[in-house]
């Protein structure tokens, strides 16, 4: 499995969306930093797709895609498809995991 990260957003290569709904989403914002209000985006295209797949999201990639964020380096995908996630870390004292807040 192949795994890009940019800030608190994990993309992760995978074989295949799995089967269900399929809901666009068109405006290529794959996050919004809750702290910031900046967004991790791309550009979309007809050839790079951003959905929605019972409640996952999904990058769909078929050629070179750049994700861009304000206050992150650019990172640039290879075609693929990737299961879009955050960063999770885990706090030792309260023995829970959270998610990493941008």
């Amino acid at each position: 499995m192949k795994l890009f990260q940019q800030g608190d957003v994990l993309f992760k290569s995978v074989n295949e969306v799995p089967k269900g709904k399929i809901e666009v989403v068109g405006s290529g914002i794959v996050e919004e930093g809750e702290a910031s209000g900046h967004y991790h985006r791309f550009t979309p295209s007809p050839a790079n797709q951003l959905i929605k797949v019972l409640g996952a999201m999904y990058l769909i990639a078929n050629e070179m895609v750049r994700i861009q964020h304000e206050e992150h380096n650019e990172i640039t995908l290879p075609p693929g498809v990737y299961f879009v996630d955050k960063v999770k870390e885990y706090d030792h004292f309260l023995e829970e995991t959270r998610r990493v807040v941008d």
